[in-house]
């Protein structure tokens, strides 16, 4: 399988969830613009893969199941000891004593430095302080926006029946996913109410990014040979300019193991699929045409254009409904970090937890990481 095809980079897209740390999946939850940068994890497989940045409108969903799933406990017992012991509720019990919510509250929390969990409890206020405003503007987050998500993650995984398996895999079920997006879409109902926009900012949003509606998007297939280094990038652009066959040199010389035995062959892609040094070639070339050298961080690549797909673009009209949602994604995407503190300074939010730290006499950067 060739270093550039879609499908190893979407199990690549898998082993980094899988693989991110519990610091990285509290600050993927507590900063919203993290949704939508994602970077793929090689996991060594043949010098990585060139793939390109997140498509702009690419539903957020998929990069929060990890960490929705990876603090939903905690918050719940943050939440369940909210009121103190009064709510202390067992969890389970065995001869001569119990485990309460209280017990797992201190042991998650001596798992998690005084950083974290103080983000924590910033994701919490921010939260619960949407609700409230949410409340009071009589906002609230229909079964049928649930289910719109969750066909949007779908998608993206190529059908319910996939999407289920990659929920089930962090031991979560369909229900419960639903309701763990629900503060996110209220947030983005919010942000929307408090941020109106013309249609004329969503049909120019449109303009600038067809590609992410193109019911039929442009693609072009095409062939390359991968080297290491420029020395025998030089000696395969002289030997093609003798007349030696393209092909038959990407099968000699090219390093790529999954395209190097079709001749180079990559089949089809589109925008967004290669790194930008690879595609933006690609992309400018007429059918025929043999590239210059084209340096990238996986070695130097001699291209040869094959073929091209022109793409399909519907109205505004007809999409005006996807449109609208992917404007809103983006802006809250950009905005939420600088409108969240708005909202919290507006509010008078103080993380106590932070208070405290400041004014103990004991606090030092030491103090702030707990044992097991």
């Amino acid at each position: 399988m060739s270093m550039l095809n879609k499908d190893e980079n979407e199990a690549q897209v898998d082993e980094h969830l899988e693989n991110q740390t519990e610091e990285q999946q509290t600050e993927a939850v507590h900063d919203e613009a993290s949704k939508q940068e994602v970077v793929v994890n090689d996991g060594g497989n043949n010098g990585g893969s060139i793939n390109g940045p997140a498509k702009s409108g690419m539903p957020a969903w998929p990069w929060m199941i990890v960490s929705v799933i990876a603090i939903a406990a905690f918050v719940f017992v943050l939440v369940s000891n909210g009121s103190g012991n009064s709510n202390n509720k067992k969890l389970a019990q065995f001869d001569g004593g119990s485990v309460t919510e209280l017990d797992f509250y201190h042991e998650i929390k001596k798992q998690v430095t005084d950083e974290q969990f103080s983000t924590m409890v910033d994701t919490l206020v921010e939260s619960k302080l949407i609700e409230e405003l949410a409340d009071k503007a009589k906002i609230t987050v229909t079964e049928e926006d649930m289910n719109k998500a969750i066909d949007e993650a779908a998608a993206y995984y190529g059908g319910m029946e996939s999407f289920e398996q990659v929920l089930q895999q962090y031991s979560t079920t369909l229900e419960t996913f639903k309701e763990q997006i629900k503060p996110d879409l209220l947030k983005k109902a919010l942000y929307k109410q408090q941020n109106p926009a013309t249609e004329d900012k969503i049909k120019a949003y449109f303009d600038d990014n067809k590609d992410t509606f193109a019911t039929a998007p442009e693609k072009v297939r095409a062939s390359h040979i991968l080297v290491n280094t420029q020395e025998e990038a030089d000696a395969i652009v002289a030997d093609l300019k003798a007349g030696k066959d393209f092909a038959e040199l990407a099968k000699e010389k090219s390093t790529d193991p999954g395209s190097a035995a079709n001749g180079g062959d990559l089949d089809f892609f589109g925008h967004g699929d290669m790194v930008p040094e690879f595609e933006n070639a690609a992309f400018s070339m007429e059918v025929g045409q043999i590239s210059d050298i084209i340096p990238s961080d996986y070695g130097f690549h001699i291209i040869k254009l094959t073929d091209k797909q022109a793409g399909v673009y519907p109205t505004y009209d007809e999409v005006k409904d996807k449109v609208a949602d992917a404007y809103w994604t983006n802006e809250l995407t950009v905005n939420s970090v600088l409108w969240l503190a708005k909202l919290k300074e507006d509010n008078h939010v103080k993380n106590l937890l932070n208070e405290e730290a400041k004014s103990s006499p004991s606090a030092s950067p030491s103090s702030s990481t707990s044992t097991n």
